[in-house]
């Protein structure tokens, strides 16, 4: 099986900081793609948003919110892994406070910057199997288990969701869309409109212009909203 491509985002004020280590990750970092930067946290919050990276490799001490504030940011869906890299040795205990994956001391050290990845592809595997689960899908005699691996679409309905299936399956459950978004995985599903989630493995075509829309394997087209659009693309751009 080939190795998934650890998609991450470097977040440091300091070019010098930034540049070492996407020069690092080039060179001794197999399948690596830095997707971003940014050099502070707010925008690091706007770039995560975009581009929904696997991790981020964080500094602490920046202008403006410090990095160990990223939580505050970010719903528990949106946050990626997260590798904090400082000069303070002091912030150890507090970085894996917030479930940090490691934390690497500057100057970086090649051979900790390869154990952090190796980290960061554990817990990606360990967090895409979670996200593996099934939507209970209440009957007239309890519930019967839908494995969210058969899921085409999600359609939100009020304080409903309609959940499409490749079995040509239209499920109505009393949970909004937020909640079960939370059990997505988000490699594999997208959201492209407040009220649609798509799981993006069954696109077979994306219809841009005014109105763009993402036409799926059972011929539906669900649509892209214009503030969706960018991450649409990107998420199909990727290898």
């Amino acid at each position: 099986m080939n190795e998934q491509k650890l998609r991450v985002g470097i977040v440091d004020d300091e070019f010098l900081a930034r540049q070492t280590l996407i020069n690092y990750i080039a060179r001794y970092c197999s399948n690596v793609e830095v997707v971003f930067q940014a050099v502070d946290l707010p925008k690091a919050v706007s770039q995560i948003k975009l581009h929904k990276p696997h991790a981020v490799f964080l500094d602490i001490e920046m202008p403006g919110p410090s990095g160990m504030e990223i939580a505050k940011h970010l719903s528990e869906a949106e946050r990626p892994l997260v590798v904090f890299t400082t000069a303070y040795a002091e912030y150890a205990v507090d970085a894996f406070g917030i479930r940090a994956t490691d934390y690497l001391l500057k100057p970086i050290e090649v051979s900790r910057l390869r154990e952090a990845v190796s980290r960061l592809r554990e817990q990606l595997a360990e967090k895409n199997a979670e996200h593996e689960k099934t939507i209970s899908i209440p009957t007239a005699n309890g519930a019967k288990l839908l494995p969210i691996s058969e899921v085409l679409f999600l359609k939100a309905d009020g304080s409903y969701t309609e959940i499409h299936t490749e079995k040509n399956e239209n499920h109505v459950v009393s949970r909004k869309l937020f909640e079960l978004e939370e059990k997505l995985s988000p490699e594999r599903f997208l959201r492209t409109h407040r009220s649609y989630i798509v799981n993006m493995e069954h696109v077979r075509e994306y219809l841009g212009g005014k109105n763009s829309e993402l036409l799926i394997s059972s011929g539906n087209r669900i649509p892209v909203s214009r503030s969706k659009k960018e991450a649409v693309k990107k998420f199909l751009e990727k290898d």
